[in-house]
């Protein structure tokens, strides 16, 4: 069991509130991973600590996540040198407002 400050558990618990359920779930599980890693090195950990473990953590659910896995096969694809469509870079703008003029 590794025993959290007040300040460490808020950090933890207000990064992970916003997350759906089983993201919630898979958050927490890699923050007590990263953060029982630490703790076996130094016997003790920091805030500091807290806040790597949040952010890798954090960046474990981006890696794993659908659109990340689409967007580097995107890249491997691109990489390899097959063609991709062209984008059409007023595609997502409102036809309305692509004819403002800023003065």
């Amino acid at each position: 069991m590794i025993g959290l400050s007040d300040n460490q558990f808020e950090v933890i618990m207000s990064t992970a509130e916003p997350l759906a359920e089983e993201k919630c779930q898979e958050f927490w599980k890699r923050v007590a991973e990263a953060i029982g890693a630490v703790s076996q090195l130094h016997g003790q950990i920091n805030d500091h600590d807290v806040s790597i473990a949040v952010q890798l953590a954090l960046r474990g659910l981006i890696q794993n996540s659908a659109v990340w896995k689409e967007w580097r096969n995107s890249l491997a694809t691109r990489e390899s040198g097959q063609d991709t469509p062209a984008l059409d870079a007023n595609a997502a703008i409102p036809t309305g407002a692509r004819n403002l003029s800023i003065s």
